[in-house]
């Protein structure tokens, strides 16, 4: 992923990030039972960024127990498996590769 900085005044472009998931926490969603987690590869406090990228684990018969709602862009690719997520008010099957 490749986003252009937009300079902030009083703030300075922060650091490049290089990684790999299996250096990132695995954050399990509270209240789910432990069906879901997150991997998160850029700290959500950190604004300078202004994006986040993470990768989301379901075990089967995991839901995301809220509406989403996002300010910002957002992107859904499925590396394994099958689910059905709500775009708009479209339910879409997705799957490995969509």
């Amino acid at each position: 992923m490749r986003e252009v900085f937009k300079v902030v005044d009083g703030l300075g472009a922060p650091p490049a990030i290089f990684t790999h998931e299996d250096e990132c926490v695995l954050d399990w969603m509270p209240d789910t039972e432990g069906l879901w987690a997150s991997t998160r590869f850029i700290d959500p406090s950190g604004v300078r960024y202004d994006m986040h990228l993470n990768i989301l684990t379901f075990e089967p018969g995991a839901v995301i127990p809220l509406m989403e709602t996002h300010i910002m862009e957002h992107g859904l690719y499925s590396l394994g498996g099958k689910a059905v997520y709500r775009l708009n008010q479209d339910w879409v099957e997705v799957e490995a590769g969509d």
